[in-house]
């Protein structure tokens, strides 16, 4: 046999390796037995078998050390835009706040400073004020005994009804950017 042979039958089994990939690992590494007999028919010394399914293996292990660097440097870029995108929008809703200018249109978009839908607790209790409430704003723990916890969605339901709040807590209604 000819050393070309020998190449031209090494170079099927290599373009069947990259026609194939997906099918490899899909399958979790394991060699179809597709691939298996291909090896087999080519014809060639055993150790330049052992030698070209060696240096594929570098191949593929550097494509994936390639692939994970490539992750991690698209990861850190996805971080740095919404980093930019959060100073930026606190940038134009501290500025429109500023202007007393709470909604800018343009003929491409509308912003506007809005109030939040729910509003955020400002103070939070401790445990032993919490434990002195109304039952009708606490969720009480079944151990014994039983721990009182604050109830969250009463609290807000009371706030927005202008109710009277139990000691301790106070919600104040935040804005927001938007951006439409």
């Amino acid at each position: 046999m000819k050393l070309y042979e020998t190449v031209a039958q090494l170079a099927i089994v290599d373009d069947w390796l990259d026609e194939h990939l997906d099918v490899i690992q899909a399958s979790g590494g394991e060699i179809p037995e597709a691939l298996a007999a291909l090896i087999d028919q080519a014809e060639g010394d055993f150790a330049a078998k052992v030698e070209r399914v060696g240096l594929y293996i570098r191949e593929l292990d550097g494509d994936a050390a390639a692939l994970e660097a490539e992750i991690m440097r698209l990861q850190r870029r996805h971080a740095g835009m919404l980093s930019s995108i959060e100073g930026l929008k606190g940038y134009l809703k501290q500025n429109l706040e500023a202007s007393k200018q709470l909604k800018v249109k343009t003929p491409l978009l509308t912003v506007s400073v809005q109030q939040n839908s729910t509003p955020s607790m400002t103070e939070t209790p401790d445990d032993a004020t919490v434990a002195t409430w109304p039952d009708q704003f606490v969720t009480v723990i079944p151990p014994v005994p039983a721990k009182k916890k604050l109830n969250r969605e009463a609290l807000v339901a009371a706030f927005k009804a202008a109710a009277e709040l139990p000691p301790g807590v106070a919600f104040k209604h935040g804005t927001h950017l938007r951006i439409r």
